[in-house]
């Protein structure tokens, strides 16, 4: 029974740690989302314009007049 408990309590702690890091490393990452997809979609030699760029960030999600990072008004799609 102490093998199970101690066990149990290292998994709480091994998930709640993955879990906060997979929280803060995009965060903490340096530059914003609009230049990382920038730099990513130039990559094949093509420019990417201003208005190609606005609709994949819109369709992320990443909406600059919103001051929340949470975007609550999508909902959920699935392919």
């Amino acid at each position: 029974m102490r093998f199970l408990v101690r066990r149990l309590g290292f998994f709480v702690l091994t998930l709640w740690a993955a879990m906060t890091l997979n929280f803060f490393i995009p965060r903490l990452m340096p530059g914003s989302p609009e230049q990382a997809l920038r730099i990513k979609l130039s990559r094949g030699g093509q420019i990417v314009t201003q208005e190609q760029l606005r609709r994949v960030l819109a369709e992320f999600g990443f909406d600059p007049n919103k001051t929340s990072s949470c975007n609550t008004s999508n909902t959920l799609r699935t392919w």
